[in-house]
């Protein structure tokens, strides 16, 4: 039964997938503003600021009802210099959407030993033909990792909230 059940619901995903692929199959590339904010207090002994803004330069594929995203937010001054977070997200949704994906920290000079995790939720808009409007927010969970210096180690939970604006093709 359980196979049954697998094998309807690949069929489905695979006969919507191939419904919206020829003429909705879209590319999108972009960027935009984020507002973080860490959930958790940081260290008394640490110089760190608990939210500031980031910039966030993305791709998009969407065949389908289903798309993948590429990001990396850049978020200035994090830890004292500049900090990179790549990632990826699978997501489900054209105007209303949600995902989820991993990603990884680079900061001073170094990656971070383990991944975060992202859930993202938000709306699409085209604005223009070509032209789409993206309003979201983003939660990221993680045991934070040494990068370099033990005084690096701590747990964080942060949100995102922004916006970006992606050409399509």
């Amino acid at each position: 039964m359980k196979r049954l059940i697998y094998a309807v619901c690949m069929l489905f995903l695979v006969l919507l997938s191939r419904a919206l692929s020829k003429e909705e199959s879209m590319h999108r590339v972009g960027g935009g503003v984020t507002y973080w904010v860490s959930l958790k207090d940081i260290p008394e002994n640490k110089e760190w600021d608990r939210s500031s803004l980031a910039y966030v330069v993305s791709y998009q594929y969407q065949p389908a009802l289903f798309g993948l995203e590429l990001a990396v937010d850049i978020l200035p001054d994090r830890f004292g210099e500049n900090s990179y977070s790549p990632h990826g997200l699978l997501f489900i949704g054209r105007g209303f959407f949600v995902g989820g994906g991993i990603g990884i920290a680079y900061a001073d000079s170094s990656f971070a030993d383990q991944p975060f995790y992202v859930l993202k939720g938000g709306v699409n808009w085209e604005l223009f033909p070509h032209v789409h409007l993206e309003i979201a927010a983003q939660y990221r969970f993680n045991e934070w990792a040494d990068l370099k210096e033990e005084d690096k180690d701590f747990d964080t939970d942060t949100v995102f909230l922004g916006g970006a604006v992606r050409l399509s093709f």
